[in-house]
């Protein structure tokens, strides 16, 4: 316990179930190291190269994580309490699965959310996830439609293929998030963090209101991107009919495909981007 193996090469190593409490793992090369239901409580992994690393189940509850490079590593189940993730890269990481790995607690809200869009009278419960943190998670094909998720920690969240429609995901920060392929029709996304987020093929157009009856109005429901983050974000194809973009930082995103018929684009912040074939008519 509390052994000092910095700088260590430790590639491909088998450290299943190994208990390395508080050991000092800063710069290690752990590249697809097998570290399967460890417990690295409050071990120092700054620096450390886990790409590829199995941490399944493991126990990195209060670790140091600065600058660490978990890129294609498996953390499905792993304990990642009281810790600072901002400064790893998590790219490719799997952190659980749509279907399992995802905590029981948000698992039930998922499941009461689903019979809550099915509308059955006194069944199920809107998702309420304000202000949580579901960072890195993967929620792949969930329909989240009508959910309130203001003010929460989304970084690197997988949203692929998801319904969102008319949700609630103000002022959070969704930076790296992958949403591509989703419906995001009238969404709220005022002063949100998208920057580097891949939206490619998303629709994020206008929903159509309809009365007490279910008969079209004829009125349209815009999403609402104002005063959002999009830099460097990815819209390739995406759809922004009537989309309210104003005060958007769209610095350095690709908008090529996209289609932005009708959406306002005041005070937005263009420098840098990409509109090959944009669609504006």
């Amino acid at each position: 316990n509390g052994a000092d193996l910095s700088n260590s090469a430790m590639m491909n190593c088998n450290l299943k179930g190994a208990t390395l409490t508080g050991a000092n793992l800063s710069g290690v090369n752990l590249k697809g190291a097998d570290l399967t239901g460890a417990n690295l409580t409050g071990v120092n992994l700054s620096e450390a190269n886990l790409t590829g690393a199995n941490l399944s189940g493991a126990n990195l509850k209060g670790a140091i994580v600065n600058n660490a490079i978990l890129k294609n590593a498996v953390l499905v189940g792993a304990n990642l309490e009281e810790i600072d993730m901002s400064a790893v890269d998590m790219t490719g990481a799997t952190l659980a699965t749509a279907d399992e790995g995802l905590p029981p607690d948000i698992r039930k809200i998922l499941d009461e959310h689903a019979l809550w869009i099915k509308g059955q009278a006194g069944k199920g419960e809107r998702a309420i996830l304000s202000g949580t943190d579901l960072s890195y998670m993967d929620f792949t094909g969930t329909n989240l439609s009508g959910a309130e998720i203001r003010d929460a920690k989304l970084i690197g969240i997988r949203l692929n293929g998801c319904r969102l429609v008319m949700s609630d995901l103000s002022r959070s920060v969704m930076t790296n998030a992958e949403i591509k392929q989703a419906i995001l029709d009238g969404t709220n996304l005022v002063d949100t963090d998208l920057s580097g987020a891949n939206l490619s093929g998303t629709s994020l157009g206008p929903v159509d209101l309809k009365d007490s009856q279910g008969r079209e109005t004829g009125r349209k429901w815009p999403t609402n991107l104002a005063g959002a983050k999009l830099r460097g974000a990815n819209l390739t194809g995406a759809d922004l009919r009537l989309a309210n973009l104003m005060d958007a930082d769209l610095t350095d995103a690709i908008l090529t495909d996209a289609n932005l018929t009708g959406a306002n684009l005041t005070d937005a912040m263009l420098d840098g981007v990409d509109m090959q074939r944009v669609v504006m008519e």
